[in-house]
C-alpha cells in the first residue's frame, strides 16, 4: 500500500458518499474550505488534494487512514505478519466451477480444493479466493483456459477501476473476466488488444460492486495435464 492509493481509496470514499446522497460536491467544498472547482477537478481525476488538504477531509468527517482500509484487508495483514505464519506461500480456497462464457457462476467451496499461492501475491488483497478460467475466444491473447487466476473481493478493488487490470463481472452470459471501461454509468467490456468488445452493462443507478464481483491480482499460466486436455476441449 502507498501514499497514492490511499489518495485514490479518499476519491472512492468522497464519490460514494456524494452518490449516496450524505454531501453534494457544494457541501463538501463549503465543510472543507476549499473550492468548488478544485473539488469537482479531484474529484473527476484532472487534480489531486494535496497531503494537506487530504488529512483536513479526513479530520473533518471525522475519520482516519485506517478507515480507508476493509476491516478484513487489516486482518489478513496482520495474519501475513504473524511469526506463526509462513512467509513464503499460503493455501486459499478455490471456487467450485470455471469463470467463462456460458459456464454456471462458480461458488464458494469452503471444504473444497484449495491452491497454493506465493504470500507476495497476497499483499493488500481482501478476502482472497481462487478459481479456474474457461476458454474464452474474446481473451485468448491473455489466457487460454485451464489457469488458475487470484481474486481480490474488496469493494475498494472492485469499485476504483484500473484500465489495464482484469475483472470477473456478472454478465447475461456467465461470470466473464475482462478489462474495463467505465462511461458514467456504462461499463464498457474491453478484449485482450484492449479493444472494446461491444458488449456493455448499465449500472442505471445500482452499485458497480453488484457488477464487478472481483479484481485478478494474479494469474497462474502453469497448468495441470487436466487442465491442457479442458482448454482443448473449449475451444
Amino acid at each position: 500500500m502507498f501514499f497514492n492509493e490511499l489518495q485514490d481509496r479518499l476519491l472512492v470514499l468522497l464519490r460514494a458518499k456524494i452518490q449516496g446522497g450524505e454531501f453534494t460536491e457544494r457541501s463538501l467544498a463549503k465543510l472543507t474550505g476549499i473550492s468548488q472547482p478544485h473539488v469537482h477537478n479531484v474529484l473527476k481525476g484532472a487534480r489531486k488534494f494535496s497531503p494537506d488538504i487530504a488529512d483536513s477531509i479526513l479530520k473533518k468527517l471525522r475519520l482516519t487512514t485506517l478507515d480507508l482500509f476493509d476491516a478484513r484487508e487489516l486482518i489478513a495483514h496482520l495474519s501475513r505478519h504473524s511469526p506463526h505464519q509462513d512467509q513464503r506461500y499460503c493455501r486459499v480456497s478455490v471456487l467450485e466451477g470455471i469463470l467463462g462464457p456460458g459456464q454456471a457462476i462458480p461458488k464458494s467451496a469452503p471444504d473444497g480444493e484449495t491452491y497454493t499461492i506465493p504470500q507476495s501475491q497476497l499483499k493488500s488483497v481482501t478476502d482472497p479466493v481462487a478459481a479456474r478460467l474457461g476458454f474464452d475466444p474474446e481473451m485468448r491473447g491473455t489466457f487460454a483456459g485451464g489457469e488458475v487466476v487470484l481474486l481480490d473481493q474488496s469493494e475498494m478493488g472492485r469499485t476504483y477501476l484500473e484500465s489495464q487490470s482484469l475483472y470477473v463481472i456478472l454478465s447475461e452470459r456467465g461470470a466473464l473476466v475482462r478489462k474495463l471501461r467505465q462511461n458514467e454509468q456504462t461499463l464498457v467490456m474491453r478484449n485482450s488488444s484492449d479493444t472494446d468488445t461491444g458488449e456493455t452493462i448499465e449500472l442505471n443507478g445500482r452499485n458497480i460492486i453488484d457488477v464487478v464481483l472481483a479484481r485478478v491480482v494474479w494469474l497462474n499460466k502453469r497448468r495441470r495435464w487436466g487442465d491442457e486436455l479442458f482448454a482443448e476441449r473449449g475451444a
